[in-house]
């Protein structure tokens, strides 16, 4: 059967299930005679069949080749104005059928928001007599998402614009109200990300149309009630939804699109990207709570050290009690991003390597989903084996790095630290998805490769060597390979110099210039070296008993170059661990 037949056969069953739908209501039997779902070809009919306005379905074709859906419902905005889609006799309910437009084409018309998300649009007047726009908001605004939500207020505005309407002018009764309602409405049923109280009053007290909804919930506010321009005194759940999960939540990616409107400016979305909320005396207070400048950039810069990124505590502001934190931001020994993606990366996932998962007691499963401090948005957990592993000390003293889940089982009853929990594998994508700069990550295989190649070595020659590994090869030839061609050295064996200060460096260059070689005894296992290093002070009886049992001395693996210790002892005890 060709594929045209296919469809031809699936339209003409629905057109006989339809028939004998409409015979069946008919009779009376329901509330509706007729039936009510109405039929698409595609999500441009659909669009327009679920919101009843005519012309939408050829505009959206039209503009689906051309741009992105956001785009595209921005650029709705002008024909609605212009009066080319839709036919208004309001300036309320152009602004409205543009808003509905924008959400139903973002949620591809499948989710009732657009219905029943969206109550209506008034045109109210300011103190100074000047007109505004004020959007109903209710509760099912929520299966819309933190985008659309967050971009039906910008096409309101954007129209707003256009129809040369002035902008909403919050009186400082409402600023207040709003940061109030926000609060008591994540108290008792819950946001996906709770605005502080000083930006709650930032977004209310710069937003050019006001946020208005249906009254949700038993519970009223204590103070700022019976307002003039406020229906009710319970919070309103549609537009606490849109201000925390839409403005609040998707500032970055808002502020792209502002950027491309010339109708439209929203600079005070800077400093909710920023976090810089309640730093400027105009914003009245100090507990903005959001992202703290890292110190150790400045002495980083200081120090002529590589570029960092400033660290965020953002991510951890909606953490509940009993879940495990596996790194605090920016500090050693958390997640260490790398940049890229597996055969099992889908949007908003992340790797981590099965080793780990094994290590912090299988908390870390398939599907579990993180929030991380970036690019800052929840990632589901996925495995990925290509990716380092995590390093660990055991209960007998040796460190090691662990790339084997099955090590790793092996092992975890022995295991005192988690020194390094691995990489974590994110797609380019989610940072642009999220409007997040790049930041610096791993110096991973595939970089050095590139760099490898533009030196003088035969790469094609090594790929087709089968004793040669480039994605893991031997320390010999790793510094083989940096020596004769100049190249940088492979990233199996940089080791993480920037979790290590200079002093420390310098202290262990030191003893490293002072130390010696020699074998080692191998009691029946594998051949294998030893470090011989000058002990710089005592030791506590408890280090005695895990060291070997010549002070200062240090085992080496194998010649093989693989970056591991020797076998360790089996702890006879589950030691406290710590990540």
């Amino acid at each position: 059967m060709t594929e045209e037949a296919y469809f031809r056969r699936l339209e003409a069953r629905l057109a006989e299930a339809r028939e004998v739908a409409e015979r069946a209501r008919e009779q009376g039997h329901d509330p509706e005679t007729t039936v009510e779902i109405p039929q698409a070809r595609d999500m441009a009919d659909r669009v327009e069949k679920v919101l009843g306005i005519d012309g939408v379905a050829a505009r959206v074709r039209e503009l689906e080749g051309e741009m992105s859906r956001e785009e595209a419902a921005l650029a709705l905005v002008e024909d609605f104005v212009e009066g080319t889609v839709g036919d208004f006799e309001t300036r309320a309910g152009t602004v409205e059928g543009a808003v509905r437009t924008a959400v139903a084409l973002l949620t591809e018309g499948v989710v009732a928001a657009p219905i029943e998300g969206i109550d209506r649009v008034e045109v109210l007047e300011n103190d100074d007599g000047s007109e505004f726009v004020n959007v109903y908001y209710a509760g099912p605004i929520r299966s819309a998402g933190g985008t659309a939500q967050a971009l039906s207020v910008l096409v309101a505005d954007y129209a707003r614009s256009l129809l040369g309407l002035d902008e909403y002018r919050a009186r400082g009764t409402e600023v207040e109200r709003y940061a109030e309602e926000v609060s008591l409405y994540d108290d008792d049923t819950g946001l996906q990300y709770s605005p502080t109280d000083a930006e709650s009053k930032h977004v209310a007290r710069n937003m050019p149309v006001m946020l208005d909804g249906e009254a949700t919930g038993d519970e009223e506010v204590s103070g700022y009630r019976d307002l003039e321009r406020v229906d009710t005194n319970n919070p309103r759940g549609g537009m606490c939804l849109v201000l925390a999960e839409g403005i609040a939540l998707k500032a970055p990616k808002i502020r792209r699109y502002t950027r491309e409107l010339d109708e439209v400016e929203w600079p005070w979305l800077q400093a909710l990207i920023d976090g810089t909320v309640g730093e400027d005396a105009a914003d009245g207070d100090d507990d903005s709570g959001g992202e703290d400048k890292g110190e150790g950039d400045a002495d980083a810069e200081d120090a002529g050290g590589p570029p960092r990124a400033e660290s965020s505590k953002k991510y951890l502001r909606d953490l509940i009690a009993g879940r495990p934190v596996f790194g605090h931001p920016s500090e050693v020994g958390g997640f260490r991003l790398r940049y890229g993606r597996a055969r099992n990366h889908g949007h908003a996932t992340a790797g981590v390597h099965p080793a780990a998962m094994r290590l912090v007691d299988d908390f870390l499963a398939a599907g579990t989903q993180l929030k991380t401090e970036r690019p800052g948005k929840a990632a589901g957990v996925v495995p990925v084996d290509s990716i380092e592993g995590p390093t660990v000390r055991l209960a007998n003293g040796d460190v090691r790095r662990i790339d084997d889940p099955e090590e790793a089982t092996a092992v975890r009853n022995g295991v005192e630290a988690v020194l390094d929990l691995g990489e974590y594998l994110v797609n380019y994508g989610e940072f642009v998805e999220n409007n997040h700069d790049l930041v610096p990550a791993s110096y991973t295989p595939e970089w050095w490769v590139q760099e490898f190649d533009r030196t003088d070595a035969d790469l094609v020659a090594l790929r087709d060597d089968s004793t040669v590994d480039l994605d893991r090869p031997t320390v010999g030839r790793a510094l083989e390979w940096a020596r004769e061609f100049d190249a940088p050295l492979h990233p199996e064996y940089t080791y993480l110099w920037h979790d290590v200060g200079p002093g420390d460096a310098l202290a262990l260059a030191r003893a490293l210039d002072d130390a010696v070689v020699e074998p080692a005894e191998t009691n029946g296992r594998a051949p294998a070296d030893r470090l011989l290093l000058p002990a710089t002070g005592r030791r506590s009886g408890r280090e005695r008993s895990r060291s070997t049992p010549e002070a200062g001395t240090v085992p080496l693996c194998p010649a093989s170059g693989a970056r591991r210790t020797c076998q360790p002892r089996r702890a006879t005890r589950r030691p406290r661990r710590r990540w």
